[in-house]
Order: C-alpha cells, then sequence, then structure tokens
C-alpha cells in the first residue's frame, strides 16, 4: 500500500475542525458512510472517515512534502506516489508564481487533513516555515483553493501567463467534497520572489489573506498576520546578514582578480625574457641547440600557464558579476519591502487608529504590571511545576535523573515522566514543542552514546530525539526558535545547532573545547575554551547565521 493510500484512512483533526453526517442524494439507497466536514467560516470539507491516523501515518505525509520540497528546489518538479508538483516561475513575467499541487486519479485520499499533513510538511521545507507555522499556513492554503475552485478566470490578471497555462477551469483549486479530489485538483500555491528563502521563492500570504478573508475565523486570520510579521522581521534580519556576506564575499572576489592580474603579469614579463634569451641563443643554433629546447619548453609551459590564469580570470569575472546580480536582488527587496512597509502604515494611521494605539498601549502597560505580579519561574509550565530528581552516579562522572511534574491546581499531584534515560543537568521548554533533556541510549552505565530527547509537554513521554550524538554535559540553549548544544563527532567536540523538531541545523566550521562557554552577541557567537593541546585559553568567533568561523583570539599571558 503506497504512502498517500495509506494516509487516505488517516484524520488528525486541525483546529476548529467540526463533524457532521452529508446525505447521499444521488442514491438514498446506498449505506451512508461514516463522512465529517471541516468547518472555518463558509469553508467547509466534506470527508469519508473519521478513523484516527497513526503516529506513523502521520510522519510518513510530513515526510513526503518535505521530500517533494526538496526535490522541487533543486530541480522544479517532484512527484511521490500519487502526487506531484510543479513550479512554476519565471521571474521576467509579470505576475505570481505558483507551485501547483496535482493528485492523480489513482489517490484515495479520504480525509482533507492527509492532503493538509503533505502540504505542511511541503511549506516546511520549500519556504522555511516552522513546524507550527507551516499548519497555519497550509490551512489558508486549502481554504484559498476551496475559493478559488473552477475559477481560473479570476486568476487571469494575478498569475504569470505560464501559469494560466499551467492550469484548466474543470481542476484548479480544491472541491469541498472528498469524492471529487483524485484526478480533479490543482492546489495553487502563490509565490511571490524572496532572494532569502530556498529557490529564491516565498508562499504570498498576502493574496492568500485577502481572499479568505471573508471566509475564516478572527483567530485564524489573526494567527496568520502574527507569522506574516515574525516572517518579516525575519526576512528583515536574513536580508541585512545576506547583503553583508555578499559584500564580503565581493572584496575576496575583488582580491583573488587582482591577484590573477599580478600573476598574468609576471607571466608576461617571463615570457618577454624567454624570448630575447631565445634571440641571443638563434644566433648559434647548433651550439645552443639544448638551451633552445628548454627555452622553447619554458615557452609552451608559460603559454600553459597563461591560457589557465585567464580562464580563472574569466571564472572569477563571472562569479563577481553573479555576486553584484545578488547584491542588486537584496537592495531591492529591502526597498520593496520598505515601501510596503511605509504604504501600510500611511494607509493604517488614521485618527481612529492612533486612538486604538494609545488604548493598546495603555493596556500593554497594565497587562505588564499584572504579570509582574503574577511572574512565574521558568520552570513552570502552563499550570505545572517541573524538575529534576537526581538518582544515582554511574562511572566516568555520568548519572541518571527522572523528570517529575507536580500539578499545585490538583492537590499538589506528582507524576514522574515515563521517559527514564535522563542523564543532562537541567531541561529547557521548547515553546510549542515540549520538554527538551539529554538522554542516553542503552544502559546509564555503558552508555556512549547520547541524545537531544523532546517529550511531550504534558504527559512527558518520548515525542523524538536527535540523530547526533551530544557531550552528556552540555549545555541546552535557545535561541531564535533554535536549539544549541555540544555535539561529539568523531571524538570532536562541536557547537550544533538543531531545529526545534530536533532535526540537523548547523555546526561550527571548527571543533571546541567540550566544557567551552557560549556568548551569543548580534551576529556572532563567541565560545571560550581551552585550545586543544598548549592548554591556553582561546575565544573563538563565529557567524550566527551559518556557524562559520571568523577568527580566533588569544588573550596575552
Amino acid at each position: 500500500m503506497t504512502i498517500f493510500r495509506t494516509l487516505a484512512l488517516s484524520i488528525v483533526l486541525i483546529p476548529s475542525i467540526m463533524f457532521a453526517q452529508e446525505k447521499d442524494l444521488n442514491d438514498s439507497k446506498k449505506p451512508r458512510l461514516s463522512e465529517e466536514e471541516i468547518r472555518t467560516g463558509k469553508v467547509e470539507f466534506i470527508n469519508a472517515s473519521n478513523l484516527p491516523a497513526t503516529e506513523q501515518a502521520r510522519k510518513q505525509s510530513y515526510d513526503a512534502g518535505r521530500k517533494m520540497a526538496q526535490d522541487v528546489v533543486a530541480n522544479g518538479q517532484a512527484t511521490i506516489d500519487q502526487v506531484t508538483v510543479k513550479r512554476v516561475y519565471d521571474p521576467a513575467s509579470p505576475g505570481f508564481g505558483a507551485d501547483i499541487i496535482t493528485i492523480d486519479p489513482k489517490a484515495n485520499f479520504a480525509h482533507i487533513n492527509a492532503i493538509q499533513r503533505i502540504i505542511a510538511g511541503y511549506t516546511q521545507a520549500a519556504f522555511e516555515y516552522t513546524p507550527a507555522d507551516s499548519e497555519t499556513v497550509s490551512k489558508f492554503i486549502l481554504y484559498y483553493n476551496a475559493k478559488q475552485r473552477g475559477a481560473l478566470d479570476k486568476f487571469k490578471g494575478k498569475y504569470s501567463e505560464p501559469v494560466i497555462q499551467s492550469l484548466s477551469p474543470e481542476t484548479v483549486g480544491i472541491d469541498r467534497s472528498y469524492r471529487n479530489w483524485s484526478g480533479k485538483t490543482q492546489i495553487v500555491i502563490p509565490l511571490v520572489k524572496n532572494v532569502v528563502r530556498p529557490g529564491k521563492q516565498d508562499v504570498n500570504t498576502t493574496e492568500i489573506k485577502k481572499e479568505t478573508d471573508k471566509t475564516t475565523k478572527a483567530e485564524d486570520k489573526k494567527q496568520l498576520t502574527d507569522i506574516e510579521n515574525r516572517r518579516k522581521d525575519e526576512t528583515t534580519k536574513k536580508l541585512d546578514q545576506k547583503q553583508d556576506q555578499l559584500k564580503q564575499e565581493q572584496k575576496l572576489l575583488e582580491d583573488k582578480k587582482q591577484d590573477i592580474q599580478k600573476q598574468q603579469q609576471q607571466v608576461q614579463q617571463q615570457k618577454q625574457d624567454t624570448g630575447k634569451k631565445l634571440q641571443e641563443l638563434a644566433k648559434d643554433p647548433i651550439k645552443n641547440a639544448t638551451e633552445i629546447k628548454k627555452e622553447e619548453q619554458k615557452q609552451q609551459d608559460l603559454k600553459k600557464q597563461e591560457d589557465n590564469l585567464k580562464k580563472e580570470e574569466q571564472k572569477v569575472t563571472q562569479q563577481v558579476n553573479e555576486n553584484k546580480t545578488s547584491q542588486a536582488e537584496v537592495t531591492q527587496q529591502k526597498q520593496d519591502q520598505n515601501k510596503t512597509d511605509t504604504a501600510t502604515n500611511t494607509a493604517t494611521k488614521t485618527e481612529d487608529q492612533k486612538k486604538v494605539d494609545t488604548l493598546q498601549k495603555e493596556n500593554d502597560e497594565l497587562k505588564k504590571q499584572q504579570d509582574a505580579k503574577e511572574q512565574k519561574s521558568d520552570n513552570v509550565v502552563g499550570e505545572k511545576i517541573l524538575f529534576l530528581r537526581f538518582v544515582k552516579f554511574h562511572s566516568e562522572g555520568h548519572y541518571s535523573n527522572e523528570l517529575w511534574m507536580l500539578d499545585p491546581v490538583k492537590d499538589d499531584t506528582l507524576y514522574k515522566s515515563p521517559y527514564t534515560n535522563i542523564c543532562g543537568r537541567e531541561f529547557v521548554v521548547v515553546p510549542g514543542q515540549g520538554v527538551l533533556v539529554i538522554g542516553y541510549e542503552g544502559t546509564a552505565a555503558d552508555s556512549k552514546e547520547h541524545l537531544l530527547a523532546l517529550l511531550d509537554q504534558d504527559k512527558l513521554t518520548l515525542k523524538t530525539k536527535s540523530k547526533e550524538n551530544i557531550y552528556w554535559r552540555s549545555p541546552l540553549i535557545l535561541r531564535d526558535n533554535k536549539i544549541y548544544g555540544i555535539e561529539v563527532k568523531d571524538g570532536q567536540y562541536y557547537l550544533t545547532r538543531f531545529n526545534p523538531d530536533l532535526s540537523f541545523d548547523a555546526r561550527t566550521s571548527e571543533p571546541i573545547n567540550a566544557d567551552s562557554d557560549i556568548t551569543f552577541y548580534n551576529d556572532k557567537i563567541y565560545v571560550t575554551g581551552k585550545a586543544q593541546g598548549t592548554g591556553a585559553t582561546t575565544i573563538k568567533a563565529y557567524q550566527r547565521s551559518d556557524l562559520k568561523h571568523l577568527k580566533t583570539i588569544t588573550p596575552p599571558n
């Protein structure tokens, strides 16, 4: 059974889902299936089954979406079983581009959530949405396509001509009933240019929000608006980082080009010197035959060197031009974003809006005062208190712990996490994901493999583990919705960054001391520790965006 045929019987309820039975108007004598509908405002889908999805089935659909995204970014198209995604984007064509998701006639989706999970996985990898945000964006993509079902004329004038030519009035969008999904669906994800996202494209949430404004609930719209605001800030930061990176690369390329030109001048001088020497030797070719042969060979070698330098210069020149084009794209996007922000602010800052802003500030100040009175410790999650309990020391300084939960609301009830392979000295609450600890494989006494473990926030059961081996005394650092820890790889230690789902994101380009201090400052990370071999303290600076080594600072003795 294929991935999507398995998923066809799966349901994972997303927020604002309600259920109802559908009457079969075509044949009242047919036995009625157990059918549900997702309701959100005026958008509702009719489904064929209410069987719950298994954890494996849910994971398969998310993974399938992510895999297709990787292929689309790399090659423009991807197919897994009965689902195909095609990217139609030409920056030279006016109008939106689009990622078009087509469902094959052989597919057998029984619930809209199975499709929604694929789109969520796809938007995570294709556009760098967080897992939580991808759930919201994928819902809106479905709402948008349900509203645009069969309305190809509404796309004309908005989308580029290549997109329009790729769509059919009979299949564009998605039908409200499961009966018309297989072979009759083209889910359209509108795209705009964004040079700091994979493939230099991003979801046009402005278009989606505009077309679904009257059919979605206020809380859903607020979720999407919050996502847009966070993404805008994140994009601005990425644009600044990209601009700085390109400037540095441009300087290196210009220096390299100058170095090549110096080498070319030296080769030219050597060719002239050899030519003069050959002229002298040619005065007595019989006597100087051996020398003449050596000089002629030298000239041939110099010619090859000259040709190689010319090719290298052409290559660097091309890189310089590409870099300048990339810088121009970044500058243009920053200007466009500033214009959009200015226009939006001008349009919204009316007198009434100013009054609302004043009231909002007053409410925010009151909330701050109230929060100060009701401030809770970092180990309070929801209404429950978490704490680690030491259990036992083991060899080589290892030890094992238990994670406990205290419920002060329900008579201080205690609850122990069923995950007992905990060895770290701390835990961190990852918002929207769970509780992060350091665990181990096997038994604590013989364990050589340690890992990051993410536990469910409510039940403290194991949700997922990192594939990378983690230093058992590593600090757990949460910054910018990313997780940092010290990884053990090939006998060396590295500062490694993970996504909230514990998938690998990046590691330092150089190894570090296992017990280093980590300091975050603007766009850099400073790692302070003992240098290997010498025992001297060093401070290594890494670029925060990709963890590349920038420089090493050694304090004087």
